[in-house]
């Protein structure tokens, strides 16, 4: 069990949208095809961006709020974000090199990892799936002009896009919306690729904090490989002292293992330092202008059904993202709630000294962010939403 093995289908998505963000340790894993695969999809990504962006300037205002603010939006934050993860490999190469180290063949570990990795994987594939057809539909969807009319301009386009040689003729027209569609489908690849490469981060953490919990309790209960069970009869009597310096032993190696996490957990947040805070500001941008895009665009039911499929799926992401650094934050800070129940009183004073120091120590919270407002928690999302809302209504007062 290690960091890619646990969950293929974050593998598989990095390698076809071209992101190839590390899933091992070793900085030489991918082959020379797949880096020239990766090279094609960023310079494609950065030409649709450089497109579309022209393409303000030859179009409505209107347009441009409808049109063209969300698909902006999300090509500058993968242009953003790809660049800032692969600025920071290196770091990321550590995260998982600390992250393989505490991976090890245990049964309860795997249990935990399984039951905080798998329930996500059908929410994130039904994310990636409906985002992606539905950006390739949106962005193909004036392809029925071609049966109208034999001219186009830059306005017939999905997303307004400056193609040199207006007017244009059918073929060069239909290439505009294949290209456009192309540039679309990479664009929100590589969105749920970065999406799924981070939640698949925390939630190994979280597995990670969860497993402590567990293997705390069994310790205490004497349910560990290396302490003798019949030994832990005695302790109610008199003490055993060799039982006594097992679990002390074990308690130890308890504290070390957790010392890794909590670094695992640094080494996150300053991974992320720059993730957090502009997913934060970038959810609010998105969800205004759809909100806007999906009210003032009357008419087009077909549009409208793709801009709100879009929206609710988006909103699962960000759910779904908010959720599981919610449950790294709670779990963080529960590793000692079920074992304080336990019979660790049983126990000699210097045992007892040891686990009171778990104890005191457990408080330390692991957050994705420094400032509670963008730490991307649960309180997060209703702040995201409650923003977005306003800031819709007040773009439909000055339309």
């Amino acid at each position: 069990m290690d960091f890619s093995s646990v969950n293929r289908f974050n593998g598989l998505v990095n390698f076809v949208c071209g992101n190839l963000l590390p899933l091992t340790d070793d900085a030489t894993k991918f082959s020379k095809a797949q880096k020239l695969y990766s090279a094609f999809t960023w310079i494609l990504e950065f030409t649709y961006f450089l497109v579309t962006t022209f393409g303000i300037f030859f179009t409505t205002n209107q347009r441009i709020f409808q049109d063209t603010t969300v698909n902006q939006a999300v090509v500058i934050e993968i242009l953003i974000l790809g660049f800032y993860m692969n600025l920071r490999r290196g770091l990321i190469y550590r995260l998982i090199g600390q992250m393989n180290s505490v991976l090890i063949n245990v049964e309860t570990l795997k249990e935990c990892v399984e039951k905080t990795v798998k329930p996500l994987q059908r929410p994130l594939k039904l994310y990636t799936i409906f985002a992606t057809v539905t950006v390739v539909l949106f962005c193909g969807s004036p392809i029925y002009k071609v049966f109208k009319k034999d001219q186009f301009s830059y306005n017939d386009f999905r997303i307004p896009a400056y193609i040199p040689g207006e007017p244009y003729s059918t073929g060069l027209f239909i290439a505009g919306i294949l290209f456009e569609t192309l540039g679309g489908f990479y664009t929100i690849l590589k969105k749920a690729s970065i999406d799924i490469y981070l939640i698949h981060v925390i939630t190994l953490l979280t597995a990670q904090y969860k497993y402590l919990s567990l293997e705390l309790i069994n310790i205490i209960n004497g349910k560990n490989e290396n302490i003798n069970k019949s030994d832990l009869e005695s302790l109610d009597n008199e003490r055993n002292e060799k039982i006594e310096k097992t679990v002390q032993i074990e308690l130890k190696k308890w504290i070390r293992h957790r010392e890794v996490v909590m670094e695992i957990g640094k080494i996150l947040k300053n991974l992320l330092v720059l993730n957090v805070v502009y997913v934060y500001l970038n959810c609010i941008f998105r969800f205004c202008f759809l909100g806007f895009l999906l009210i003032s665009s009357s008419g087009d039911y077909f549009i409208q059904a793709l801009v709100c499929s879009y929206t609710v799926v988006c909103l699962m992401q960000v759910y779904v993202l908010c959720f599981c650094a919610q449950n790294l934050l709670d779990s963080s800070t529960a590793m000692t709630h079920d074992a304080f129940y336990e019979k660790w009183y049983a126990y000699g004073p210097s045992t007892k000294r040891i686990f009171s120091m778990i104890l005191i120590s457990n408080k330390m919270e692991c957050r994705l962010s420094m400032c509670g407002v963008v730490d991307l928690t649960l309180p997060t999302f209703m702040a995201i939403l409650k923003n977005s809302y306003s800031a819709c209504l007040f773009l439909l007062k000055v339309k």
